[in-house]
């Protein structure tokens, strides 16, 4: 707020920015040459109510703005291609793609800034091409993670 001495202004708002971090702390069993959604079962913290963990995995907006988007995880070594997916109301919008094989575990994370209404929803997919069933990475600096914030 700006006052000039005799009239009030404001200047900015100082709404709180909408924040949520999703991760899945066990292992998910991700099928070869199959993108996957990962369900993510607990949150690090979300200040608005957005986080969905127990039946739809995604985290819903519940202000339109512009937002900060990173889904992050990691597989076991081997495969080809190794994928991280993120999804917007259904529909893959952005993605980031290791294409190499390698001895030891990798991981990668599509980010993306998105203006968001709300009612608009997020979820974190995967994909690799094992050839067989490979379990998601569960320790801290390797598990899926699904973050969002609100920069406006």
């Amino acid at each position: 707020v700006k006052s000039d001495g005799t009239n009030w202004q404001i200047i900015a708002s100082r709404l709180t920015p909408h924040q949520a971090d999703m991760y899945r702390g066990t292992a998910q069993s991700i099928n070869t040459a199959t993108i996957t959604k990962i369900q993510f079962a607990s949150s690090n913290y979300d200040n608005a109510g957005m986080t969905d963990l127990s039946t739809n995995y995604r985290i819903t907006v519940r202000r339109a703005g512009r937002y900060l988007i990173r889904m992050a995880a990691q597989m076991g070594a081997g495969s080809n291609i190794h994928q991280v997916w993120i999804y917007k109301n259904g529909s893959a919008i952005d993605n980031d793609v290791i294409s190499e094989t390698v001895a030891s575990s990798k991981g990668n994370a599509a980010i993306a800034l998105l203006d968001l209404t709300a009612g608009d929803y997020i979820e974190g997919y995967i994909y690799h091409d094992q050839g067989g069933a490979v379990n998601t990475l569960t320790g801290v600096e390797q598990r899926p993670r699904l973050f969002l914030t609100e920069i406006r």
